[in-house]
């Protein structure tokens, strides 16, 4: 898989467009976390079809855990109505099939039969493997190879355990610098689908514009991401966010971002919150990998 490339026509592609829903374009979110100033022509695609504004001069990135995600199968049909490359990172399924009977470039990711949210670190490093190996973006590929031994997950258990437990009852609000708001949503996810509640998350400086507003009355739990790597603006903003919760008596918790390298604190930051969200399960005696809800709702589409 390593030798891999997507061959751009010349002059380049015009825009990259990623393409899939749920834990499946998670990869593509760490992609914007990990390169904060990506250029313009990147896009994340979250929908049936594509963007209006696609074209054959465009790449278009397919990805889908189980491959029989609707959604980013009706993207890449309408790729190849347009004219435009495709590339395919699935397990399998109809999405597989398509690619390879077209002849598209395809990674055929483990064969595990694990929770699309749960295989992020598969997706991410085939993702970052082909970008990297087309020249489509600058990424040491040495940092992939040295992530499994560098990240601890055990250590970031009781963290998570004792997070859980603070939050109990209350409904999570995740804040970040603009720059992490990637890394903000990761957390709203994981206590969706792990937990089984409702959690927001916002960035500053917007939330300080508006959502600071709607404070005084509600049954919420702020957590506050920090980054030594932000600008002391943004750094400002998120020291002024203890300050007022501790005013108004705002229940949060202040998470370091913990890494020697951009990506190491991308996924320490995605196991607490996994870790978070599995312990608030516990406490509220559900099932992590049910989903229950979600399958009521695929069902009600047919």
């Amino acid at each position: 898989m390593e030798d891999l490339k997507i061959s751009p026509p010349a002059g380049g592609f015009r825009n990259v467009i990623f393409c899939g829903m749920g834990g499946s374009i998670i990869p593509a979110e760490i992609l914007f976390a990990l390169f904060p100033k990506l250029p313009d022509n990147f896009h994340i695609h979250r929908d049936f079809d594509l963007p209006p504004w696609a074209a054959e001069e465009d790449l278009i990135i397919c990805i889908s855990w189980s491959g029989g995600t609707k959604e980013t199968i009706s993207s890449y049909e309408t790729a190849k109505k347009i004219g435009a490359a495709a590339l395919t990172i699935t397990k399998g399924g109809k999405l597989a099939e398509l690619s390879e009977e077209n002849g598209d470039k395809t990674i055929i990711l483990p064969q595990e039969e694990i929770l699309s949210r749960s295989g992020a670190g598969y997706m991410s490093r085939d993702l970052l493997t082909v970008l990297a190996n087309s020249g489509t973006i600058e990424f040491q590929l040495g940092e992939l190879a040295s992530l499994e031994e560098k990240l601890k997950p055990e250590t970031l258990e009781e963290r998570g355990k004792e997070l859980a437990e603070r939050i109990g009852r209350w409904t999570p609000l995740i804040y970040s610098s603009f720059q992490n708001r990637f890394l903000a949503s990761f957390w709203k996810v994981k206590f969706n689908e792990n937990s089984k509640i409702h959690a927001f998350w916002n960035h500053f400086p917007n939330a300080a514009h508006n959502e600071i507003a709607g404070f005084g009355w509600d049954n919420f739990f702020a957590i506050l991401l920090k980054d030594d790597k932000d600008g002391d603006l943004q750094q400002n903003k998120i020291s002024a966010a203890v300050k007022f919760f501790e005013e108004i008596g705002i229940p949060f918790e202040t998470i370091e971002l913990k890494g020697k390298t951009r990506l190491e604190k991308i996924f320490n930051d995605y196991l607490l919150s996994d870790w978070t969200s599995y312990y608030l399960a516990r406490n509220r005696s559900v099932e992590p990998a049910e989903a229950e809800m979600i399958e009521k709702f695929k069902k009600m589409e047919k």
